[in-house]
């Protein structure tokens, strides 16, 4: 399996059945137009940013707020 990162999006180039196997099966791709998001955490005190490509839901990827915070918008 091959990426690629474009100036506009990243591209996963599956090399064989297998690789096209994980994309379907592990990642939920299974169909064309399908997506999963692609996140970047950033960690405090270190200079490390990592990008994480991740399967499942967006809403249950966002961090939850915490009730001060949402109240503090309102």
């Amino acid at each position: 399996m091959r990426l690629e990162l474009c100036r506009s999006h990243l591209e996963i180039l599956p090399e064989g059945e297998a690789d096209l196997a994980y994309i379907e099966d592990t990642l939920g791709l299974r169909k064309a137009g399908s997506q999963i998001p692609l996140i970047r955490l950033d960690y405090a005190g270190g200079r490390v940013t990592l990008i994480r490509l991740a399967a499942g839901s967006l809403r249950a990827l966002q961090p939850r707020r915490r009730r001060h915070e949402a109240q503090t918008e309102e």
